[in-house]
């Protein structure tokens, strides 16, 4: 039974079979004095093979990742898997309840919370777990987002570069294996309170996506996810491709890279009111474009006020309402390059 302080993982995850229960994170407070929250886990394992860490529900109001996991840990043969797969759908399951991108417990952000501390609030004693009990089992891993109830994303795959070659090497063949439409290269050094630079750092190959999203479920997001997935455990070795009923992964299509540079600064409010916006997800745009013009709540003499791009680039995620507050996000932008650029770019940024 793994346990790290106040959570406890009432699951054999080193037994054979498919086996569902419950990491029971214990919480005090005025509506239970003493109570605990229990995140869903289930851990499915036949056979010689890599252990595969799969975990959805990071932010609770991103949807897609969740269904699809909780459809990979009922349905999927144990004689079709070789290996073993643990399985989160609800990873930061007091979000997940409320429907909330952060925890009602401590207004926690579990994916700016690691490597946590078994000592602290919940959601960093979640990241702790994590850290300390999840990872050194496992081979690789995928983290499911997808856009909030603020905004939308392009459906992509995160990489971050990291210091060891051979764990980008591999976490780069996870990418390629999902094969969503985009891979966003990240530097690893500007997220270090982030899930996937930590599990580099132990030695896990590693990805994370965004699944498009804005608050709702999307049916094509979700089927992108599924492929992406059964693409993946087929990279890794782990579908038995003998088994005629179990469903057979998509060829992958080629990937776009983009780079996440500092230069291209998220495009922000300069006022509170109401955003019409000029541009759509996945545009391309030039430093002077109008990005979009805010309208006064109060006062309609008022002329709204004009949002201009500060650089060029490809619009990766929106705003999904049009009610923004001043120094709200509007849009984010990343520059696109080929393969042979990125990966040079990985180098240099790892």
């Amino acid at each position: 039974m793994a346990q790290d302080g106040a959570l406890r993982c009432k699951l054999d995850l080193d037994a054979p079979g498919r086996r569902f229960g419950s990491v029971l994170l214990t919480h005090s407070d005025e509506v239970n004095a003493f109570g605990c929250q229990p995140i869903p886990i289930a851990c499915l394992a036949n056979g010689r093979g890599p252990t595969l860490l799969l975990t959805a529900g990071n932010h609770g109001d991103e949807y897609e990742g969740q269904v699809i996991l909780q459809r990979l840990a009922r349905e999927m043969p144990l004689e079709a898997l070789r290996g073993r797969l643990i399985v989160l759908p609800a990873l930061n399951y007091p979000a997940v309840q409320a429907g909330r991108r952060t925890s009602p417990l401590d207004e926690g952000n579990l994916n700016r919370s690691f490597p946590g501390n078994e000592s602290d609030g919940p959601t960093a004693r979640i990241a702790h777990f994590v850290i300390s009990e999840l990872l050194p089992r496992c081979d690789a891993g995928i983290d499911f987002h997808s856009g909030c109830s603020t905004a939308r994303y392009l459906p992509l795959t995160y990489l971050c570069t990291c210091r060891n070659p051979a764990v980008f090497e591999a976490s780069l063949g996870l990418a390629q294996a999902f094969a969503l439409p985009f891979t966003y290269l990240v530097d690893g050094r500007w997220a270090r309170d982030g899930f996937d630079p930590h599990a580099h750092d132990a030695g896990l190959a590693f990805i994370s996506c965004e699944l498009a999203g804005a608050g709702s479920f999307d049916r094509e997001a979700f089927d992108l996810g599924w492929q992406g997935l059964l693409r993946v455990m087929d990279h890794l070795g782990m579908l038995d491709r003998k088994i005629s009923d179990w469903e057979e992964p998509k060829p992958p299509a080629p990937t776009r890279y983009l780079l996440a540079e500092p230069a291209l600064d998220p495009v922000m409010s300069p006022a509170t009111g109401l955003l019409e916006f000029a541009c759509r997800l996945g545009d391309r745009v030039e430093a002077g474009d109008v990005a979009g013009w805010v309208h006064d709540l109060e006062d309609p003499s008022r002329s709204p006020r004009e949002v201009l791009f500060e650089a060029g680039g490809l619009i990766t995620a929106q705003r999904h309402s049009a009610r923004v507050q001043r120094g709200a996000y509007l849009y984010l932008l990343a520059r696109e390059a080929g393969q042979a650029e990125a990966l040079v770019w990985a180098q240099s940024n790892s």
